[in-house]
C-alpha cells in the first residue's frame, strides 16, 4: 500500500525535475531570468533608457537564433572560441570605458559574460562574415531579377519605367558627377555634403558609362553589382565628367532577411505571458520567429 502511495508522488517529482526553469528557450538554447536581467543592464549602458526586460530578451533571442543557425552550419562555439572573442573585443573595442562598465555588471561571472554578452556577438559576427558573405548563392534570386529586367529593357529601352513597375523595381533619374557624386534629379539644391564614398561611386559609374560608349543604344549591357544591391542603367545624357541616367536598383537580400529565413524552423518559447506579449508588441522582427 505504501509503495502504491509513493509511486504517483515519485512520478510527480520526476515531472517537476524535468520541467525547464528557463524564462525562454530558442531551439536548444535556454535563457534564464538572470540572463535577461544581466542583458537588460548591458543594454542600458549602451542605450540609456532601453534597459527593459523585453529589450534584453530580444537581444538574447536574436543572439541565440544566430547561434543555433551557426551550429547548423557546422560551426562550434566552445569556451576556447569564446575566449578568443573576448580577447578580440578587448583589443579592438572603440569604447573601452563602456566595455569596462559591461564587465562590472557581470562581477567576474565569466560563464554569464560568455553566454549573454560574448556568444551573441560572436555568433552574429561569424554568421555574417563567414557564412552570409561567403555564399553568393544567397543573392541568386535578386541577381536574376536584375538580369531579367536588363534583358527586357535592352530590347525595349522605352519600357524602362514600366518594366520596373512590373517587377517591383525602384526606378529614378540621377545626376552623376565626378565632383558631386550622385544626386537624384530635382534634388540638386538640397543635396547633402559630398563625401568620399559618394564621389567614388559617381566616378565608377562614369567610368562604366565611358567604357560602353560604343554600345548601340542607351542601356549599359551589364548588371552592375554594388555591396548592397544590383543596378541597371539607362544613359539619358553623357558629358566629359557628368551624366544623367535612369537607374533601376534591386537591393540585395539583407543579413536579417536571410537570418529569419534560416530561423523559421527554430522553436522559440517565452514562459512569462506578460513578457511574451510585451516582446511581440515592441519588437518588429518578433513576427518572423517560430513563436510557440
Amino acid at each position: 500500500m505504501e509503495i502504491r502511495t509513493a509511486f504517483p508522488v515519485l512520478i510527480i517529482l520526476l515531472i517537476l525535475i524535468g520541467c525547464s526553469n528557463d524564462a525562454a528557450r530558442v531551439g536548444s538554447t535556454g535563457i534564464s531570468d538572470r540572463d535577461i536581467e544581466l542583458r537588460s543592464k548591458v543594454s542600458e549602458i549602451y542605450f540609456p533608457g532601453s534597459g527593459k526586460p523585453s529589450v534584453g530578451l530580444a537581444q538574447l533571442i536574436k543572439g541565440a537564433v544566430a547561434a543555433e543557425v551557426l551550429r547548423s552550419k557546422g560551426f562550434r562555439m566552445d569556451d576556447d572560441s569564446l575566449d578568443r572573442e573576448i580577447k578580440r573585443i578587448d583589443e579592438q573595442t572603440k569604447a573601452p570605458e563602456l566595455l569596462q562598465k559591461v564587465k562590472e555588471v557581470y562581477q567576474q561571472n565569466m560563464p554569464a559574460y560568455r553566454r549573454t554578452f560574448i556568444q551573441p556577438a560572436y555568433a552574429e559576427r561569424i554568421l555574417y562574415r563567414e557564412v552570409f558573405l561567403m555564399a553568393p548563392e544567397i543573392q541568386t534570386e535578386r541577381k536574376q531579377t536584375a538580369t531579367v529586367f536588363l534583358s527586357a529593357v535592352t530590347s525595349n529601352p522605352d519600357s524602362f519605367e514600366s518594366a520596373g513597375r512590373d517587377l517591383g523595381i525602384s526606378v529614378v533619374i540621377l545626376n552623376v558627377s565626378a565632383d558631386s557624386g550622385i544626386v537624384p534629379a530635382g534634388k540638386e539644391s538640397s543635396k547633402p555634403p559630398v563625401d568620399a564614398m559618394g564621389k567614388k561611386v559617381g566616378r565608377e559609374l562614369l567610368a562604366r558609362i565611358a567604357s560602353h560608349k560604343d554600345v548601340k543604344g542607351p542601356i549599359l549591357p551589364e548588371v552592375i553589382e554594388w555591396p548592397d544591391g544590383y543596378q541597371v542603367v539607362k544613359v539619358i545624357k553623357r558629358g566629359k565628367s557628368t551624366a544623367v541616367i535612369q537607374s533601376a536598383a534591386i537591393p540585395k537580400k539583407s543579413f536579417d532577411e536571410w537570418l529569419w529565413e534560416q530561423a523559421k524552423d527554430i522553436r522559440v518559447k517565452i514562459r512569462d505571458r506578460a513578457l511574451r506579449d510585451q516582446f511581440v508588441k515592441e519588437v518588429s522582427w518578433a513576427r518572423n520567429l517560430n513563436l510557440q
